[in-house]
């Protein structure tokens, strides 16, 4: 989620979550599997888009978070994927997917699944591409007029065993109920 929702304040030591009002649980949840005591804010902004944050102001979380891959300036154009431990990969991709992600399901003759990946980062998706690719998860990334990247599945078969792994063993306090749905 911080990857793709949040922020990182290198002078102040301010880790921080911006997600719309909608999806505010999630915000109460990271609190509580971290055992944060901090409050979780709402705003508005003038166009009337409602948003909660949340804030954690330590030093060295951000420090660890930037020895880790997060990049130090201009996280929208300069994401890299992390290196992230096998045991840890799927949860990964299940707060990118979270954050930047949607799932379709059409309906039809016959019912298909398919899951899209967004980012402004070229090479960040060709990364997470790959790493999906090794988990035998088949996309294809696509350009849009906006210089927005996205991966999608290839099939059905794809989407569905993605959505099998992100969301294995996991229950409603470690994961968007609403995309989980889907």
């Amino acid at each position: 989620w911080l990857l793709t929702d949040g922020s990182i304040q290198e002078k102040t030591g301010h880790v921080a979550l911006n997600l719309k009002r909608d999806d505010k649980d999630v915000l109460e949840k990271i609190k509580k599997v971290m055992n944060f005591t901090g409050k979780v804010y709402d705003s508005q902004r003038p166009d009337g888009r409602k948003s909660s944050h949340l804030r954690i102001c330590r030093k060295s979380m951000t420090e660890d978070l930037f020895n880790l891959g997060m990049a130090r300036e201009d996280k929208t154009f300069n994401t890299t994927l992390p290196n992230i431990p096998d045991a840890f990969s799927w949860d990964f991709v299940r707060g990118v997917f979270e954050g930047d992600g949607s799932i379709r399901h059409r309906k039809g003759n016959t019912d298909a699944l398919d899951i899209t990946i967004a980012s402004a980062t070229k090479q960040f998706l060709l990364d997470l591409q790959t790493s999906l690719e090794k988990r035998g998860i088949f996309t294809r990334l696509t350009q849009s007029k906006e210089n927005l990247y996205t991966v999608n599945t290839k099939s059905n078969a794809d989407a569905l065993r993605m959505s099998y792994f992100m969301y294995a063993n996991t229950d409603e306090s470690l994961r968007l109920n609403r995309k989980f749905d889907v």
